[in-house]
């Protein structure tokens, strides 16, 4: 009975949430312009704040990832490469053609760097590497 109390209650809760903000009677005053700092980012135009704020998304986009993959033993590194090999493997893309040079011109990384995350991810059995012989 209590589970089903807390679940109206929370059901209650979402619906205020619903509806916004309640009025309190007292209204806020808006702030000022002045107390914003000098260089404050709205002082900059925004083909400016555009590429700041994309770099800010994919930091935190980032850093979930990270967290979200951590208990498998799985690297920041090591994450996009078998992403990628995942998303080709469901293109029906022949990944025995996924050359360490591809997948680093896909992502655009360094080579050396996909050659160490793909010895890491061959190390831990989550992939294979094979020899090309046709080059």
């Amino acid at each position: 009975m209590a589970k089903a109390k807390g679940a109206e209650a929370a059901g209650e809760a979402e619906a205020d949430a619903a509806k916004g903000p309640v009025a309190t009677g007292a209204a806020e005053a808006p702030v000022p312009e002045t107390a914003q700092p000098e260089g404050f980012v709205n002082e900059i135009p925004l083909s400016a704040r555009l590429p700041q704020r994309l770099v800010l998304t994919v930091n935190r986009y980032q850093a979930q990832i990270v967290k979200a993959v951590k208990p498998y033993g799985i690297g920041a590194s090591e994450y996009p490469v078998l992403i990628t090999l995942r998303h080709r493997e469901l293109d029906g893309v022949n990944l025995e053609g996924s050359s360490q040079r591809d997948i680093a011109k896909r992502q655009h990384r360094d080579p050396a760097l996909i050659n160490r995350v793909a010895k890491s991810l061959e190390a831990k059995g989550l992939i294979t590497q094979e020899v090309d012989n046709s080059n």
